[in-house]
């Protein structure tokens, strides 16, 4: 069920064995309803004047829910409502490519996109768009395109917004080198590119990996927060001893486990401005979250597992201050059971 955001609408489906689902939308007032035959989903814009009906063959009717007017497009992907619901995103799925285009509340496109691959929306109304041709921004104020990178070489993904939709940040690779991972910030205020190359990784002169999965902006849109991990050696053909040292707190095979960076890989900081990068994961601390507003970080101290029988032993758990990386305790021997700490926003 789905009921429209000023609750005077409310959607609910009814699934028959072979298929031919059927929609109802009700208005909770007048009790009236409309059946959609065939319909995949509904989804009401954010002001409640409209309401978008997905069906299975991908074709989309944009329902005027106070003067009954509908509109149709067919061969639709996605589609995303924007501001109130006055303008509204749509991907196509063309056989030759997948044209992304931006329409107003009349219908007329703002801006087009063509062989466009994935999009994301910031909280101001921005659009990230991913294309064969590179990444580009819509300015949902506008329409007006801004053009980040514009290299067919290369390979994007893992958009993701700012809190404030001022910047956006994602990763870039080439398609013929596999060590030419990039982090790429695009701050939309000040139209300014900025990058972070694998190969600038680096701390007391040792190298490091960007992990390609986890980045986030802070919320003042300075700095990226991201994963890194070692390098490894080339492996060995065959391993003819394991050195197990007792003194070690877990047994040998869990020990290199719990030692791979790739299974827990090291939180880091990239200033955007200033280029300066800041290894919080280090020494005793692992696991560490950055709380909401950036200011702060929660870890959990590696020394502190002490326990040989629980099956998730507990840890002290320390915050960091980001600023000047001052260390405090916060509680002792909590479990470490996924959200047993939750921060408040």
């Amino acid at each position: 069920e789905l009921i429209s955001p000023d609750g005077k609408w409310v959607s609910c489906k009814m699934e028959y064995q072979s298929g031919n689902d059927t929609l109802f939308v009700i208005n909770t007032t007048t009790l009236k309803r409309r059946d959609f035959p065939g319909a995949a989903s509904a989804t009401f814009s954010p002001d409640s004047k409209k309401m978008a009906i997905k069906f299975h063959d991908f074709r989309l009717e944009i329902h005027d829910l106070k003067n009954h007017e509908i509109k149709t497009y067919s061969g639709i992907k996605r589609f995303d409502f924007l501001s109130n619901g006055n303008e509204l995103m749509l991907q196509e799925n063309q056989s030759k490519g997948q044209d992304l285009k931006l329409h107003d509340v009349n219908h007329t496109v703002l801006a087009q996109i063509q062989n466009a691959t994935d999009y994301s929306i910031g909280n101001r109304g921005d659009i990230a768009v991913i294309s064969e041709s590179g990444v580009t921004v819509i300015h949902n104020k506008n329409g007006m395109l801004s053009n980040i990178l514009s290299d067919r070489n290369a390979k994007y993904n893992r958009l993701n917004w700012s809190k404030s939709g001022n910047s956006v940040a994602f990763f870039s690779q080439s398609k013929t080198s596999a060590d030419s991972l990039k982090i790429v910030h695009y701050n939309c205020t000040e139209n300014k590119t900025s990058t972070l190359s694998n190969s600038n990784i680096k701390f007391e002169g040792k190298p490091y990996n960007i992990e390609p999965y986890k980045i986030v902006i802070s919320e003042n849109d300075k700095q990226v927060y991201f994963m890194i991990t070692d390098i490894k050696d080339k492996p060995q053909e065959e391993k003819l001893v394991e050195v197990w040292e007792s003194a070690t707190r877990l047994e040998y095979p869990e020990q290199e486990l719990s030692n791979d960076s790739e299974v827990n890989p090291y939180l880091t900081i990239w200033d955007v401005d200033s280029g300066q990068l800041k290894k919080v994961d280090d020494g005793d601390f692992m696991n560490t979250k950055i709380l909401p507003r950036g200011k702060y970080a929660l870890a959990q101290s590696k020394s502190s597992i002490v326990s040989q029988t629980a099956e998730i032993p507990p840890t002290d758990y320390y915050s960091i201050n980001l600023e000047d990386g001052k260390s405090t305790l916060v509680v002792k021997q909590c479990s470490r059971s996924a959200g047993i700490i939750k921060a408040s926003p």
